[in-house]
């Protein structure tokens, strides 16, 4: 009996020691887990806000060439210069001025992720060419030599210091601004123009921002396409200068309004959640295709943005709570799919159909969303854009379209300040 006991104690003892032990070891490894998360969570910022371009430092005096240093190298008239956000940061802009800088709308550019501002120049050199606007691009916190470290909130502050600063100005039209974003920049501006529309800005008095809200047929729009063959054709951007010296001369600082034209949207994502799918999307289709696997664990749409789980699946419900999950832990969203239904501007939405990196999908359910509430939303794709260089690929009808846009919606500016 004695000695049946002493081998029960002994197995009992074991058992309690590999309990100890597994138990430790779930506890060490949850503990990793949770560091990991916590780590990801708080520099998540620094993954998805690519500074750099591929092995150069982030300031425009590294940038390779002289055409994508400075301006001046296109002998553009230019002013460079440095706005303060409400957090105290300064932000690099460059505003590249028409001749006729106070007749002629002015478009601020929300450039891409990776690079500074430097390198969309050769971009901003057609857009003055061809749209005979005002150019204002603008290095976000901890881009270019904008000081800072990125975050949504951050490049919220950064898009309306913009508009605050242009109140300060007396070089160009402010019945005539237009928001530009393309990939990431699109994100910024559809953000800047929902606050616009919905009375959301914290860095200036709303009261200071109109948006053009007149109802336009259709047809005016492409009758105004089928004129804009060449950029000859396109006097009708220009406002009277009585207006404009009723807006910038007579009147005080405290008078001025900005009044927001139009957002222009080029190759941008639904939110920063549905790219997240989409990548994990592709990893499951390549691992899938390796697997020659005929059952699918988990079917997508192409832009990852509506995902059909198969719930029969251990690979479908973990998608399903993983996206649950995903949606509170993200804290640079960017949700744009929710914001532009309340934006009553008119829009236009120019999609590379070739995009590489963000299904053109994803512009296109922008677009259905937006429709219903902006007083004119125009979509145009282009077979042969892809992410970077649809404005290249795309040739003229790229600029015409956008040319038409402009000279519509600066016709449907002049009601509200006339």
């Amino acid at each position: 009996k004695t000695s049946k006991q002493t081998m029960f104690a002994f197995v009992g003892t074991i058992f309690i020691y590999l309990f100890l032990f597994i138990f430790y070891v779930f506890k060490f490894i949850c503990y990793v887990i949770l560091i990991l998360l916590l780590l990801l969570w708080k520099h998540q910022g620094a993954i998805l806000y690519q500074r750099h371009a591929p092995s150069r430092k982030r300031q425009l005096a590294y940038n390779p060439f002289p055409r994508v240093r400075t301006p001046g190298y296109y002998k553009f008239d230019f002013d460079d210069f440095f706005v303060t956000t409400k957090d105290n940061v300064l932000i690099h802009c460059w505003l590249i001025r028409q001749q006729n800088s106070t007749e002629c709308p002015t478009i601020i550019c929300f450039h891409g992720n990776a690079g500074n501002i430097g390198y969309r120049l050769p971009n901003a050199y057609y857009m003055y060419r061809e749209l005979h606007s005002n150019i204002i691009m603008v290095d976000y916190r901890g881009y270019g030599n904008s000081e800072g470290v990125p975050t949504q909130k951050g490049l919220i502050y950064d898009a309306e210091s913009i508009l605050k600063h242009l109140l300060e100005r007396n070089d160009i039209n402010l019945n005539k601004v237009y928001l530009f974003g393309r990939s990431l920049g699109g994100a910024v501006a559809i953000d800047l123009a929902y606050r616009c529309c919905a009375g959301k800005l914290t860095t200036l008095d709303n009261d200071k921002v109109i948006v053009s809200d007149k109802k336009i047929n259709i047809n005016d729009m492409n009758s105004n396409s089928a004129s804009a063959g060449g950029t000859e054709n396109n006097t009708s951007l220009n406002v009277s200068d009585d207006e404009l010296t009723r807006l910038n001369n007579t009147h005080s600082d405290e008078d001025k309004k900005i009044v927001i034209a139009g957002l222009i949207i080029e190759n941008t994502f639904t939110s920063i959640l549905d790219m997240v799918f989409v990548i994990i999307g592709e990893f499951l289709k390549s691992r899938q295709s390796n697997d020659n696997s005929q059952n699918s664990d988990v079917e997508m749409d192409d832009d990852g943005s509506n995902e059909i789980f198969n719930q029969s699946t251990k690979m479908g419900r973990f998608l399903k709570y993983l996206r649950v999950f995903l949606r509170y832990f993200i804290t640079n969203g960017w949700y744009s799919d929710k914001k532009v239904k309340e934006i009553v501007l008119p829009s236009l939405y120019l999609s590379g159909l070739s995009d590489e990196l963000i299904p053109p999908k994803q512009m296109k359910k922008l677009f259905n969303s937006a429709k219903n509430k902006s007083v004119l939303p125009v979509m145009q794709t282009f077979q042969e854009g892809d992410h970077n260089s649809t404005w290249q690929r795309a040739g003229q009808k790229y600029w015409d379209d956008i040319v038409a846009f402009i000279t519509t919606t600066s016709s449907m500016a002049d009601q509200i300040t006339t």
